[in-house]
């Protein structure tokens, strides 16, 4: 292979704030969704405190305290009807990560698509056009899925 195809190899030192400014730039067409997802997070996560809490609150009660089981079953339908919402904020929270992906993904596409037609037509003599697209689809993938699921691991 051409040597001048090769992928670069980045450190620290080269690394560019100005670049990460732009890659937060296109999170920013997706604030909406950034913030829904974000109190979606917030309300599994005061959900997800919430049920040991609850387990505490049965052993203390039913099985400790009282000893009677009279309330079980009412606890019994909080605590699931919470598991239910859990799990359906859980959904929406990878549904909204996927679109945000999608979001950044397409308007990643755009702005390259822009840039690669306002490049010289020398540039496509030098370079072959399948290693653009490779370089454009698979980078772009990427850098959507990357900055998408983060916000999952934030």
């Amino acid at each position: 292979m051409n040597p001048e195809y090769e992928e670069e190899i980045f450190d620290e030192e080269t690394l560019d704030t100005g670049l990460w400014r732009k890659i937060l730039g296109l999170l920013a067409q997706s604030k909406k969704r950034m913030f829904i997802a974000l109190f979606i997070v917030l309300g599994e996560s005061a959900i997800g405190v919430t049920l040991p809490l609850l387990n505490r609150h049965a052993i203390d009660v039913f099985y400790i305290g009282q000893g009677t089981t009279q309330d079980i079953i009412l606890f019994g339908l909080a605590y699931a009807g919470l598991v239910i919402i859990q799990a359906y904020l859980i959904y929406q929270f990878i549904y909204q990560s996927g679109l945000i992906e999608m979001d950044v993904s397409y308007h990643t596409r755009q702005n390259a698509m822009k840039k690669l037609q306002n490049l010289p037509f020398s540039y496509y003599d030098r370079t072959p056009s399948g290693w653009i697209m490779a370089r454009v689809t698979s980078d772009i993938s990427r850098l959507s899925e990357i900055l998408s699921w983060s916000f999952v691991d934030l």
